[in-house]
């Protein structure tokens, strides 16, 4: 073990990791808001480049999957990716929602090569 190279572990190997993918499938892989108003039926919504949610949503989605993390170190994690603080006054009512900035998309489809013999359909 003396002469073993110790290797830094990639970025998505531990907590933080699976933090901001669990983020990331937050924001992305559920319907988003049209307006700040939908904020409130716990979905994120995006404008001006940033992605807008409630952190008790977020979390709350989280402890769903089994990801238990608490509001302040997922509110750090989140401030060193760029988050910030807004408020918003819908019907009345004041309510607080952290922002990012949106993640990646794919802008291109996949290329499926053709498979030798394969039946085409119709």
């Amino acid at each position: 073990m003396d002469k073993a190279d110790e290797i830094e572990a990639p970025e998505d190997a531990g907590q933080r990791g699976e933090f901001m993918a669990m983020v990331e499938k937050f924001c992305t892989e559920r319907p988003p808001a049209k307006n700040p108003e939908e904020m409130l039926t716990s979905r994120p919504y995006g404008r001006d480049d940033r992605i807008y949610f409630r952190a008790m949503d977020m979390l709350e989605w989280m402890r769903k999957k089994k990801f238990n993390i608490t509001a302040r170190e997922a509110w750090d994690i989140l401030q060193d990716k760029g988050a910030k603080t807004e408020s918003f006054k819908i019907k009345g009512k004041f309510f607080r929602a952290w922002s990012m900035p949106p993640f990646t998309t794919q802008t291109e489809p996949f290329e499926v090569p053709d498979i030798p013999g394969e039946v085409e359909e119709f």
